[in-house]
């Protein structure tokens, strides 16, 4: 609810100052879930970011909205969970089991970026 909240208002904002918003949407599969890494990526959220977690039989979603962003920071963000992947278990984010997809906040129907989030989350 907070989630799809902060994306409505983002999309609002970005109507009137043409600052965007992105969304990280990473992929968890059960290999990742078994590390617990879905739980320790929650502790890289940034104080402005809102994380909304949707649980499936496969896989879990974690979409991080990352308010005033663009791809690169998304780039940035991915690239520090890398980073901090290969030195925690000296492997990749994909070889852990974890896939990250970019969304852009579409700032004319926000809905469209909630359900392509939520269309990942139950591909």
């Amino acid at each position: 609810v907070t989630f799809a909240f902060e994306a409505q208002r983002l999309a609002h904002m970005h109507q009137s100052t043409q600052v965007g918003s992105i969304v990280v949407a990473l992929e968890c599969l059960p290999r990742a879930m078994e590390q617990d890494v879905p739980a320790q990526i929650h502790r890289f959220k940034r104080e402005l970011d809102e994380i909304w977690e949707i649980p499936g039989a496969q896989r879990t979603l974690l979409a991080i909205l990352m308010p005033l962003g663009n791809a690169a920071t998304a780039e940035g963000y991915i690239a520090r969970l890398e980073s901090w992947m290969h030195q925690k278990n000296d492997q990749s984010l994909a070889e852990a089991g974890v896939f990250a997809h970019v969304v852009a906040l579409d700032s004319n129907a926000p809905i469209e970026t909630v359900r392509h989030i939520h269309g990942i989350a139950h591909a």
